[in-house]
């Protein structure tokens, strides 16, 4: 099977991370016989739409122009993995209005006391001041009608990645006081919030509070699963082929 991998433009991507993971997948995948091309966003661009040949494409593409190119060519059969749909529902208005729509449970946001967190509306964090904690006034510099205002919750930050269709789920603390909580819980809502966002590939952040009570605050399009890359790349090898063979 030949496969087309698509690396993440440098504005959403903010380490190595990112391309490790990548080729991580790509290693897997050609241990297993396939063949596959990387090109970068911005080459893929260039290509003529009629000349991609493929019997998938994936990675960690976010660029407006190249999901409208994946668009076509989904609507011409070929599978992406994300679709670029999911990579929109992605986006941090969109996946905070959609979440919180199914029922996941979120911080409140709009009209929320102190302190509380900007979070740049539009589009994915691409620099520092895109997310700013408030912690009794809103900075000057900024317009709020470009925000979101968020609920600030009290507790622990737990990062959690997993792949949809796979058994791999992880998740850690990022915390010294470790609230206990149930992972399974965690499990649950992640695999809730990947089905609405149809994300199969994904990662996170939430909170969890001193009683066990699990938020979510961010929820992400192929993260770098920097601190599970083994296990996830060999989650996502096997997630990418489903797509192509339900049988695999």
């Amino acid at each position: 099977m030949h496969l087309l991998a698509i690396s993440r433009d440098p504005r959403f991507s903010k380490s190595e991370a990112d391309k490790a993971i990548l080729c991580a997948v790509v290693a897997c995948l050609e241990q297993k016989g396939h063949s596959v091309d990387v090109v970068s966003e911005h080459d893929f661009q260039g290509i003529d739409v009629d000349e991609v040949k493929a019997d998938l494409i994936f990675g960690m593409y976010r660029d407006e122009p190249t999901l409208d190119r994946l668009d076509t060519l989904m609507q011409k059969g070929m599978p992406c993995v994300p679709s670029p749909n999911a990579v929109g529902n992605a986006r941090r208005e969109n996946h905070i209005n959609l979440l919180s729509e199914a029922g996941i449970p979120m911080p409140t946001s709009g009209s929320v006391g102190f302190p509380c967190w900007l979070k740049k509306a539009s589009g994915w964090t691409e620099k520092a001041d895109d997310v700013i904690f408030c912690e009794h006034e809103f900075p000057n510099q900024v317009c709020l009608g470009d925000y979101i205002i968020q609920q600030h919750i009290e507790g622990d930050l737990v990062k959690f990645y997993g792949v949809e269709g796979t058994p791999f789920f992880h998740c850690h603390s990022q915390s010294a006081t470790h609230h206990d909580f149930n992972p399974d819980t965690l499990r649950l809502i992640a695999g809730r919030a990947s089905a609405t966002l149809r994300l199969p590939i994904y990662g996170g952040d939430a909170i969890v509070t001193p009683e066990g009570a699990i938020f979510v605050i961010d929820f992400n399009d192929w993260p770098s699963f920097s601190t599970c890359r083994p296990q996830a790349a060999t989650a996502i090898a096997q997630r990418l082929l489903s797509s192509v063979n339900p049988c695999h």
